[in-house]
């Protein structure tokens, strides 16, 4: 197991760093901030939070901290909401490595409790959640979504190490279409799609097929934002 040792970041949040790709999980400038301004607020949680209930489905889970964000911005807008919320994660160690001192404290008490639940036993329900999180390759444990026909309002998707491309995504990604990946082989790749209808989680994932005269980390289009 990995030790992952928390690093601070500008905003006063933490990190861990990835010495198998090179990589810290998140922006320096501020691993909060990014989590609420590249995928809470690129999403339009605030809008959707008027809803009765909303679903939510976080790719590469990692820290919780996407989903965290979006807890907190849905409940601030609408503490009646009631939330369903999946997560995808290869490696258990991260968020269990996620919901301990200074790691966790930047988030409200509600939250954390949320976070330490689905870090321990992968699952988490109160009377405004149900969330579950699905430990192992993304490429499989989808599947299980897919056959519920779930409808995700949001999805986040971040492929964390675009040098080389992380070993969890490669030969499979989550698309619109078509795969996704980055213009900047140097930096992380950050989707956040924002659903009007609905989306079926078995349209998020495809085989990959790059042509040898393709780059596969240019720019593709999709259909929401790409952060």
């Amino acid at each position: 197991m990995p030790a992952w040792i928390p690093q601070p970041t500008d905003d006063g949040s933490f990190t861990f760093f990835s010495a198998e790709f090179g990589e810290a999980f998140h922006s320096q400038q501020g691993a909060k901030q990014e989590a609420f301004l590249k995928f809470a607020q690129a999403t339009d949680l605030v809008e959707k939070a008027k809803q009765p209930q909303l679903c939510l489905l976080d790719v590469c889970y990692g820290l919780g901290y996407n989903t965290a964000a979006a807890l907190e911005t849905i409940w601030s807008v609408n503490p009646d909401c009631f939330v369903t919320a999946y997560g995808l994660e290869l490696d258990a160690s991260v968020p269990k490595a996620a919901v301990v001192p200074p790691v966790i404290d930047g988030w409200s008490e509600p939250v954390q409790a949320i976070l330490r639940a689905l870090a321990a036993d992968h699952q988490c329900l109160t009377l405004q959640l149900q969330a579950k999180l699905l430990i192992g390759d993304a490429r499989q444990t989808i599947q299980s979504l897919q056959q519920a026909s779930m409808q995700a309002d949001a999805i986040f998707f971040r492929s964390l190490f675009a040098t080389p491309l992380s070993p969890a995504l490669d030969g499979g990604v989550f698309s619109a279409g078509g795969p996704l990946s980055g213009s900047d082989r140097k930096t992380s790749d950050l989707f956040a799609f924002s659903i009007g209808a609905g989306c079926d989680a078995s349209s998020w994932i495809t085989d990959r097929h790059d042509s040898p005269e393709s780059d596969p980390f240019a720019p593709r289009m999709v259909s929401g934002h790409r952060c």
